[in-house]
């Protein structure tokens, strides 16, 4: 079955597939039972002329009441010296391996890539020169974001080092749905991200999240209305969903009323996850 026979048939049965994730969420980790050599990642890998690169960066500030992803909100000045360091010798490492390859993607994740300071950005940048310096013309490469941890400042060096794709997680521009996922800044804080973003870069990526506590569908309308206002190059809209070990798990066993089921999810206007460029 192809992509779109699956999706076609997902939707007439009302099931919300999964999804996997490009960045690993915090129960993806296991220990192997014979450690993995870089060898044989290398041999595998051996095909391919090209390279994607992705970086986990995984502070945050907040943990968001769905959020599985493996991240700290524990982190201080010298946890973020310490990881950033030890990203740029792991970052060198692969270089002997990969280096050759031509780099066509390189994409911070996370947690919250812009919880880094200037300073810790251009090391990585260096190093990801020094170890991979053959990129394609057209080689994207993308930082994510969170509306209340950057300023203009930092947004220049990023540009200036060569993002030219920023992606920020909005969720919901309604205050209420805000405050329920989690996120402790205002609508407004959001609109002046958005704003900072779109007048710098020329491809910026906004997430909204359906299927929130409380939501209904004219406010998920709401909220896509105002995000498309800003016309950003890409807007991706994901279901929320419930997982083990997360604060909207307990939220919705005690409160099922205020969610979207999954068959609802599946009316018209709402979709399973879009990406509109």
């Amino acid at each position: 079955m192809n992509c779109l026979d699956f999706l076609r048939t997902s939707i007439a049965k009302k099931e919300l597939p999964t999804y996997v994730y490009g960045y690993p969420s915090k129960r993806a980790y296991r220990v192997f039972p014979q450690p993995l050599r870089i060898t044989d990642v290398v041999e595998q890998a051996s095909r391919s002329k090209h390279i994607n690169i992705y970086i986990h960066i995984p502070f945050c500030r907040y943990r968001c009441t769905y959020c599985t992803l493996f991240l700290t909100t524990r982190q201080n000045p010298a946890t973020g010296e310490s990881y950033v360091a030890r990203l740029a010798e792991h970052i060198a490492r692969y270089g002997e391996y990969f280096g050759d390859r031509e780099v066509v993607s390189i994409y911070f994740g996370g947690g919250t890539p812009t919880l880094l300071t200037q300073h810790q950005f251009r090391e990585l940048f260096v190093a990801l020169e020094a170890a991979f310096p053959k990129r394609s013309r057209k080689c994207e490469i993308t930082v994510e974001s969170a509306p209340d941890t950057f300023d203009n400042n930092l947004l220049d060096c990023l540009k200036a080092f060569g993002v030219n794709r920023m992606s920020m997680g909005i969720q919901t521009m309604v205050p209420g749905e805000l405050a329920q996922s989690g996120r402790p800044y205002s609508v407004e804080t959001a609109e002046a991200g958005i704003k900072a973003l779109t007048e710098r870069f020329s491809h910026v990526n906004l997430d909204l999240i359906y299927g929130l506590r409380g939501q209904t569908r004219d406010s998920w309308n709401f909220s896509l209305g105002r995000a498309l206002d800003y016309e950003s190059q890409t807007l991706s809209l994901y279901p929320v969903v419930v997982r083990p070990m997360t604060n909207i798990m307990t939220s919705k066993a005690h409160a099922p009323e205020l969610f979207f089921s999954d068959a609802d999810k599946y009316m018209p206007s709402i979709w399973p996850i879009l990406v509109i460029r």
